[in-house]
């Protein structure tokens, strides 16, 4: 798919597992669909907060002002002020090994 414009029986399988895989998943938790909504598991989940989303939280504090009235369509998006100072730490695998982050690449 990269190279040409013929798709080849890897890309249209892809393109079904992703369509599988949208179908599936519940839009509201990201939870397996046939799960989640399942009668028989209610009452067997428990909320725990995890984490804290500074971005939504940057956002809300926007749209949850006092006398906020957004125009009808408007969008709203989150940007970082100074990209340079974002802080990305790298990711932890469930086995708890590190992966690589961009800093990491640059230095080799």
């Amino acid at each position: 798919m990269l190279g040409g414009t013929e798709w080849c029986e890897r890309d249209h399988l892809l393109i079904f597992a992703y369509q599988r895989y949208l179908d599936t998943t519940c839009p509201e938790c990201g939870g397996y669909v046939l799960e989640c909504r399942n009668p028989a598991n209610r009452g067997v989940y428990e909320v725990t907060q995890d984490a804290y989303c500074f971005r939504k939280a940057a956002l809300e504090d926007v749209t949850r002002a006092e006398k906020f009235e957004p125009e009808n369509g408007q969008l709203f998006s989150v940007r970082a002020i100074d990209p340079e100072i974002v802080t990305r730490p790298g990711l932890v695998l469930q086995g708890g090994e590190d992966t690589a982050t961009e800093a990491d690449d640059d230095q080799d």
